[in-house]
């Protein structure tokens, strides 16, 4: 019998490899790639995309792949006059073992443009101006858009550091502003009475902590209380005056397996990397001690000369410091998004 013809067109390809004894071979397949981000680099078996630009930006994906991220909003400005310490951005990311609800969580992408914002930080209260708070710092954004049906992720803003109304010497107590990490009180007047520090809202998978309280009894008279930060509440006073009265929360470490060292910035695990750190309050009571910013960049408060709350650190999240009654409180650090694949 004549053999069977066939008239697919993958015929002549199977009935070749069949002579020769191998096997037909599928194609292998198509290597992921990906755009974007001020800095791009290879380490650790991974590929990286870092954001450090406040503002919007993309990542441009060609394939489909599973991607980690850190994402950190930028921090609260520090409080005038006697003011508080800008809270910390919320801290948001699905890298092993952080402490949030998408830790160790696969995050699926695929051919697309994804939209990246790195948030600001908010501009650190001025004594001579109305009011004396702190602004709150920006949202960072991950895929805000949901690409191809992709979660959107993000972390808002720190809360402000509480100053004055008018920015003057009136008498008065005063909250600091909820966020990410919420913002430190200020407090300008001897009567006794309760201000509390901002509270946390680091959105659906963030972290972030309150700021200090300074009670009724025994408060600090003419202090501001520290920022939260993403690892830590800010500390206040009375008996919310752990580790150190009036310095701000600490922030979160990634280890350096997940983090490369030129990010974040140390802390006391040499081994981490910190971002979202509170800005320290202003210390009114030791003139030659501030008040520390936390560990992930937050600024340190002012003591009474030369009086300026210290800024946060730049693509860390972490609050501005809180100022004295002759200056203006610390601008709060932008944020930073880090994006990153096997390769």
């Amino acid at each position: 019998m004549a053999p069977i013809k066939s008239n697919s067109p993958f015929a002549s390809y199977f009935d070749f490899f069949s002579k020769t004894g191998k096997d037909a071979v599928s194609p292998p397949p198509v290597p992921f790639k990906a755009s974007g981000g001020d800095v791009e680099f290879h380490g650790g078996g991974y590929e990286y995309h870092v954001y450090t630009t406040a503002g919007s930006s993309t990542l441009v994906v060609s394939a489909s792949a599973n991607i980690e991220y850190v994402i950190a909003a930028g921090g609260g400005g520090g409080g005038a006059f006697r003011g508080g310490g800008g809270g910390a951005g919320a801290l948001n990311s699905n890298m092993s073992g952080f402490p949030g609800p998408y830790a160790g969580t696969s995050f699926p992408v695929s051919s697309g443009t994804y939209p990246v914002v790195v948030g600001a930080g908010g501009a650190g209260g001025v004594t001579s101006s109305s009011p004396g708070n702190g602004t709150v710092g920006s949202n960072s954004t991950w895929n805000s858009g949901g690409v191809n049906s992709g979660t959107p992720v993000t972390a808002p803003g720190g809360g402000y550091g509480a100053g004055p109304g008018p920015g003057g010497n009136e008498s008065g107590h005063f909250p600091g502003g909820s966020g990410g990490s919420g913002g430190g009180s200020a407090d300008n007047t001897s009567s006794d009475s309760s201000t509390n520090g901002g509270s946390s809202s680091a959105g659906t998978g963030g972290i972030g902590n309150r700021g200090g309280n300074n009670p009724n009894s025994p408060d600090q008279d003419y202090s501001g209380t520290g920022g939260g930060g993403a690892g830590g509440q800010g500390s206040g006073y009375g008996p919310d005056a752990l580790p150190v009265a009036g310095a701000g929360g600490i922030g979160y470490g990634f280890p350096t397996s997940q983090i490369p060292p030129s990010y974040g910035t140390s802390g006391p695990d040499a081994g981490k990397r910190y971002f979202c750190g509170g800005g320290g309050g202003f210390n009114y009571s030791d003139s030659s001690n501030a008040r520390p910013g936390g560990y992930g960049g937050g600024g340190n408060g002012a003591t009474p000369s030369p009086g300026g709350g210290s800024p946060g650190t730049a693509n860390t999240g972490g609050g501005g410091g809180g100022c004295a009654q002759d200056n203006n409180g610390g601008n709060g650090g932008s944020g930073i998004v880090i994006i990153r694949f096997a390769s």
